[in-house]
């Protein structure tokens, strides 16, 4: 009895789905967050089965998307729109964003700041592939200027992760807050930090990046998945290739020494916030469903 189904891939149940949708010529809205194929190899040391089985069930998706005109596809980022782009014209590239323009500060309290003493901020799952391991290490390279981390999150990593940090000796710089969920404890985090960092070896297009340009924080993260739609290097925010070291330290020394117009790209960030804001976004969807 369901007229369209609403569909994110990428997932055995997923492709089961989509072929009985086919068979009873269902209307099929996607959801295609990221790259299955680098995420699953990723998430299992990059198994030749894992490999294998992922690499297959993203292929069902994209011939299904390819062969299927009663389908629409909504990606999350630019690297997974250009693909399905070229299989099917009924794809758009969309944020599920869960702030409001209200939540967006007003670019009058774009104020100039020190950033002798940085306040870094990490929000989201403690999983292999989110770059956690590097980020510690890499802190602990430090010895030139005086952080913070705040890590908001929970997974499977958080007991591995907090070993570490007591292996550099960082426990009284690291803290783990736990999972926060969307709210205005959250907001206030992200107001109360400096820089978030996103130091993922895999993504999408994450919310956590718009969340923290909305509150006029520094963001720097790294050039993967659809984090290059949401940042332009040095003008709303940071790029470092994923595992860089010396790229991210470079970063963070040009901030510490106030080398960079860091209000500019502030108040830039503001703007793209404002754009992928949740009416804004919610406006988008409707307005392609209704199309079709």
């Amino acid at each position: 009895n369901i007229d369209i189904l609403f569909i994110s891939p990428s997932g055995p149940l997923s492709v089961f789905i989509l072929n009985k949708a086919k068979f009873k010529n269902k209307k099929v809205i996607l959801f295609v967050r990221q790259d299955t194929r680098k995420l699953i190899s990723i998430k299992n040391n990059y198994n030749f089965v894992a490999k294998i089985f992922a690499n297959l069930i993203e292929t069902y998706i994209e011939k299904f998307v390819e062969n299927y005109a009663n389908a629409t596809v909504f990606t999350f980022g630019g690297e997974i729109n250009k693909r399905y782009l070229g299989l099917s014209s009924s794809t758009f590239s969309i944020a599920d964003s869960r702030y409001n323009s209200s939540d967006i500060i007003s670019i009058n309290d774009i104020k100039e700041k020190s950033y002798t003493k940085l306040k870094f901020l990490y929000v989201g799952r403690l999983a292999p592939g989110k770059g956690l391991v590097f980020l510690i290490k890499c802190l602990s390279k430090i010895n030139h200027f005086e952080f913070t981390l705040t890590i908001v999150g929970d997974g499977i990593m958080k007991e591995d992760l907090i070993q570490l940090v007591k292996k550099h000796n960082l426990i009284d710089k690291i803290k783990f807050k736990g999972y926060i969920h969307f709210s205005e404890n959250l907001l206030n985090e992200y107001s109360s930090h400096d820089i978030f960092i996103m130091p993922s070896f895999s993504e999408g297009l994450p919310q956590v990046v718009f969340e923290a340009m909305s509150r006029g924080i520094v963001v720097v993260a790294t050039n993967v998945g659809g984090i290059p739609d949401q940042i332009q290097n040095k003008v709303n925010g940071f790029l470092f290739e994923p595992g860089e070291e010396n790229q991210l330290l470079k970063i963070l020394n040009e901030i510490v020494l106030n080398k960079i117009n860091l209000i500019e790209i502030r108040k830039n960030a503001l703007v793209v916030a404002e754009k992928y804001s949740f009416q804004s976004q919610r406006d988008f969807i409707i307005k392609k469903i209704n199309l079709q």
